[in-house]
């Protein structure tokens, strides 16, 4: 266990939240698995990755897409790629999914990590209810 994941994961036990943590070797960075609900989300799980120095935040697979709608869809999501630069929307193996990802130094790990947190769960709920507008038409 790195140093970055260890102060994340006294930041969880101060906030009193759920989480899992999946410690990784010398060649995987360690792993957080945080369960939440959106608004617009019910249920879905953030999946963060920790490096040394770098933190990827995913949310995999929350819309299903049908085949006929893929299309609509990718534009739907360039689209809003370029309305919100600080995310990456992208469809894979027929569903949307969500990444974040930063940088960060000793000092400011927390501060990105709570940013990177606020980013991914306010800006995928936005997007979620005009993704899902694309498929209802």
């Amino acid at each position: 266990m790195n140093v970055a994941t260890r102060k994340i994961e006294e930041w969880f036990k101060e906030k009193k939240l759920n989480y899992e943590l999946q410690e990784g070797d010398e060649d995987n960075n360690d792993i957080f698995i945080i369960p939440c609900s959106l608004e617009n989300i019910n249920s879905t799980k953030i999946i963060a990755s920790i490096g040394d120095d770098d933190i990827q935040m995913l949310m995999l697979n929350i819309i299903k897409v049908p085949d006929n709608k893929e299309m609509t869809v990718i534009k739907k999501l360039n689209e809003l790629n370029c309305k919100y630069r600080w995310v990456k929307l992208q469809m894979d193996s027929g569903y949307v999914s969500v990444n974040v990802d930063a940088t960060f130094g000793n000092d400011s790990l927390i501060a990105i990590w709570d940013n990177l947190l606020c980013r991914i769960t306010s800006i995928t709920d936005d997007c979620y209810p005009e993704i899902m507008k694309v498929l209802w038409i």
